[in-house]
Formats: structure tokens, sequence, C-alpha cells
């Protein structure tokens, strides 16, 4: 995959992780086409933002966890998280 192949839409992310410029770039594709895939995308490219966010504030236990579970605990009022950009 080139880098010209790719919406700007989704350039900034492959610094991140290329899944993420992967699962946003058939989101689009399916938009008009087939909502349903692109709904499905979307499921997966929010359940691997997540699961990234929770790895990099080490949140995330194992791939095997359940996304509820993991989004539960990111949601504890316990958890204080500084953003750097």
């Amino acid at each position: 995959m080139s880098s010209s192949a790719l919406p700007v839409n989704y350039l900034f992310l492959k610094r991140f992780d290329l899944q993420l410029v992967r699962l946003g770039r058939l989101a689009e594709r399916y938009c008009k086409d087939d909502p349903y895939t692109c709904l499905i995308r979307l499921r997966q490219y929010g359940d691997l933002l997540a699961q990234l966010t929770a790895t990099k504030v080490e949140l995330y236990k194992d791939a095997h966890e359940n996304q509820v579970d993991l989004l539960g605990r990111a949601r504890s009022p316990r958890l204080s998280v500084t953003c750097y950009g």
C-alpha cells in the first residue's frame, strides 16, 4: 500500500498504527455502497483505538479481554490520565 493511495483523511494515523489507516480507509470506501460493512469497520476501528490507548496508559491487560470491560475500566474515576502531544 503506497502513501499516494491513502486518503488524506487517514495519513496522520500512519505514525501510530497502520491498522487504523486500513480500517479508516475501508470504512470510508464502503460508506455509500455498503453501510453495514462501513459500520463493522468503524466498530473495529473504535475497538483498536481503545486498545491502543489503553496500552499507552498501561491499562490494557490482554487480547482476550472483553471490550466492554476494557472501556469500563477506562471510565473509572480512579484513572487519572495526562495526555502529551
